[in-house]
Formats: structure tokens, sequence, C-alpha cells
């Protein structure tokens, strides 16, 4: 199989940069996309075998509900028929963040999810800055919680399972307003 994930598991990382938003939520998860590597951000270059872990792997941790982050370039890694369309989760969706109305749509799916009891994971490519944000924001919205606290929550969080997160108060705060 395709190495992945840039070494970082090797270096001690979680699985596929894979954990919940927070020790308080077991709804929204972030995840790194299916064969992060470098090498494979070139479209088409994704390998099958590469995506059939991911989803492996998500389906054993009982996750259902898929929303990538990723651009319409950065989709266009994903061999024929694409991410949405290949099966990987039975619900699959793709947002880009820098579309109008992003926020709005991203927040509903996760809502979406939460009543439906399902596990959803978010991701962009490595499931850091974009994934971080989304994350963060949710908290915001269903904890009630400041951007500022969103985002310490997030990082402790991230810290205690050994994945890698990030975004700033600033981007959570701007995501969380246009998601009104």
């Amino acid at each position: 199989m395709s190495e992945v994930n840039n070494g970082a598991e090797a270096a001690g990382f979680a699985r596929l940069n894979f954990a919940p938003a927070s020790s308080r939520d077991s709804i929204v998860h972030g995840v790194e996309r299916a064969g992060m590597k470098n090498e494979f951000d070139k479209p088409g270059a994704i390998p099958k075998d590469a995506m059939a872990a991911w989803r492996e792997f998500a389906r054993a941790q009982g996750v259902r509900r898929g929303i990538s982050l990723m651009t319409e370039e950065e989709m266009s890694w994903f061999p024929v028929p694409g991410l949405v369309a290949s099966d990987m989760l039975p619900v699959y969706d793709h947002v880009d963040t820098s579309k109008p109305g992003a926020a709005k749509e991203i927040m509903a799916l996760l809502r979406k999810a939460e009543e439906a009891g399902e596990k959803v994971v978010v991701h962009c490519c490595a499931g850091q800055h974009r994934t971080g944000m989304v994350l963060a924001a949710w908290l915001v919205e269903r904890y009630g919680l400041s951007p500022e606290a969103a985002m310490e929550e997030m990082l402790a969080h991230a810290a205690e399972r050994n994945v890698r997160r990030g975004s700033e108060p600033e981007k959570v705060r701007a995501f969380v307003e246009a998601s009104m």
C-alpha cells in the first residue's frame, strides 16, 4: 500500500490525523484526506489502495458521513469517479470553504449528522488548518464557546490525541459569523 501522511505516523502522530473536535464531542471528527502525501498532489494521483485503506479505517471508527473542505483543484487529485462518487462513506459532501455560503452549508451538514446521531469526519488535505477552523467553529456553535476558548479546547484535545490541528481565533470568528 502507498505510504501516507508524509511520515507523520512514523513520527508518532495518530493514524490519519483522526480525532474528535474535543473530549466533549462524539459526533464531529477531523481527519486528513485519503492518500495524504505531497507526491499525490496532482490530478488523478491519489492511489485507489490509499482510498480503500482510508475508507476501511473510517468505517472501523463508526464514521458514516464525510465533509471534504478541499478546493476544486485538490478534489481533482482523486482518481475517477472522484472522492464524493467513490463510495468512501454512505454520505459524503464537498464544500469549498472559500465559496460564498460555505460556512452555513458546513454547519447545516454538521447539525444533520448530529441529528442523525452519526459520526462525521471533516477534512481538508492534512486535516490541520481548514479542518481545525471548522472543528473550532463547531465547538462555538454547539457548545457556546468563544472562538478563543474553542481554539484552546480543540488544540488541547488535539495535543492529547496526538493529532495536528491549527487555525486562528479570527478565522474561526469570521467563519462562525458567516454561518449565521
